[in-house]
């Protein structure tokens, strides 16, 4: 197992429930094959630039250790997804 660190921008627009539904979403998809060492939520924070036409997004910081198939289950899990703004995994 390698461990990877993942940024995730959710839309800041979704109620406070669903941002907390997606969290757990993306937690639940990690731990089926690794762990989680450390996840840090800084909360809303203004983009440097609009995406999706959004000025602000609900950042997730989250740092954990598994296999690459987890990578590519949440890269399709966030496609699919709307509520996702931009997300970005790298291996530590």
């Amino acid at each position: 197992m390698r461990k990877y660190e993942g940024m995730i921008i959710i839309d800041p627009k979704l109620e406070e429930e669903k941002i907390k539904e997606k969290i757990e979403d993306v937690k639940k998809i990690i731990e089926k094959k690794g762990k989680i060492e450390k996840i840090d939520e800084w909360g809303k924070r203004q983009l440097a630039y609009p995406i999706k036409k959004r000025e602000e997004g609900y950042y997730l910081v989250i740092e954990f250790e598994a296999d690459g198939s987890v990578i590519q289950d949440l890269r399709k899990h966030m496609d699919i997804g709307t509520d996702y703004l931009r997300y970005m995994f790298i291996r530590r």
